[in-house]
């Protein structure tokens, strides 16, 4: 039975290359250790990943997100988890996306009095 890891080496031999590409990043994951609990970088990160919970379970019915997406932050919002967990990934990208549609929306009315 092969472990995680060995089953992500093995799609670094991938003749694509964007499984070659999915492969390192995610290997890349996995090498990377989540802080020891308690010290001041896993408070921060902790602190980072609740509020971006928050941030996105207040914006949970903005128009463009899809039905896993708001599935995805009623999850996270559920149960929030550490942002070194499986999926953290997926929540991050979905802040992202509603972050910059926000900031497209702000700018908007500042173009329109110019």
């Amino acid at each position: 039975m092969l472990t995680q890891r060995q089953k992500i080496a093995k799609l670094l031999d991938s003749p694509f290359e964007g499984e070659r590409a999915a492969a390192q990043a995610a290997l890349e994951r996995t090498e990377a250790a989540p802080p020891p609990p308690g010290s001041p970088e896993w408070c921060a990160a902790m602190i980072e990943h609740k509020d971006m919970v928050t941030e996105c379970a207040v914006r949970i019915d903005t128009p463009g997100l899809t039905a896993d997406e708001v599935a995805t932050i009623r999850r996270w919002a559920r149960f929030v988890g550490k942002p070194w967990e499986d999926g953290a990934e997926e929540l991050r990208r979905i802040h992202r996306q509603l972050m910059t549609e926000e900031q497209e929306q702000c700018l908007l009315p500042s173009m329109t009095k110019a």
